[in-house]
């Protein structure tokens, strides 16, 4: 019986290894982006609630835009370009819907989540229909609103 022949170990060249190790990595290599942090105006009049939310929002890692009442979050939408707009139903200077359906007029493109005095609000539900996607009821916590950021 003839005894199998092993072919002699090659050994590979070490320029040739290296040239496909350095093609490889810049396949994979990607340059790093830096991302704007995302914005979301809150517009509370109370300003202890504000400053609370606006804290929980930077926690998250989104840019926060506070205004104090609708006139003010009109000329916030004017200036900037937020993703979400969380609008307080206890503002004194417009109806609740009337507050609603003008930012909707005016940013489209905007998510809108209603910010109630209580999780069982009446108003909300009318909100919804009117084009808000959620609601909170205060107090909420930062898990609570990084569950509806990301949702929507």
């Amino acid at each position: 019986m003839a005894l199998c022949q092993r072919r002699p170990y090659r050994y590979f060249d070490m320029a040739s290894v290296s040239g496909v190790r350095s093609k490889l990595s810049g396949w994979f290599h990607r340059e790093r982006k830096e991302a704007a942090p995302r914005t979301i105006l809150i517009v509370d009049s109370n300003t202890a609630d504000r400053r609370a939310t606006a804290g929980r929002i930077v926690g998250l890692g989104y840019q926060a835009l506070e205004a104090t009442s609708a006139a003010e979050a009109v000329t916030q939408l004017e200036q900037h370009d937020p993703e979400w707009v969380l609008l307080a139903f206890d503002l004194s200077d417009a109806h609740d819907m009337e507050r609603l359906e003008r930012i909707r007029e005016l940013a489209p493109e905007v998510q809108v989540i209603m910010l109630a005095p209580t999780y069982y609000d009446a108003r909300a539900a009318e909100a919804m229909r009117r084009g808000a996607v959620a609601y909170l009821g205060k107090p909420f916590g930062q898990d609570d609103l990084r569950e509806l950021l990301t949702r929507h």
